[in-house]
């Protein structure tokens, strides 16, 4: 997912304690994935989240 809003610094570990990005990446770890953000203050951010499938 990605957009061209106002973006954030990724280095600033409190934009990560957000109940959002934990509720993200709690359900992602769950199954097992992973998830990446990229981000750049005033450039937009790309969440992008990887899941492993099985058969």
């Amino acid at each position: 997912m990605e957009d061209n809003g106002r973006g954030f610094d990724t280095t600033d570990k409190q934009k990560f304690d957000g109940i959002g990005l934990k509720n993200i990446r709690s359900r992602v770890e769950f199954l097992k994935g992973t998830v990446d953000f990229d981000s750049s203050p005033g450039k937009g951010t790309l969440v992008a989240i990887h899941i492993p499938v099985t058969h």
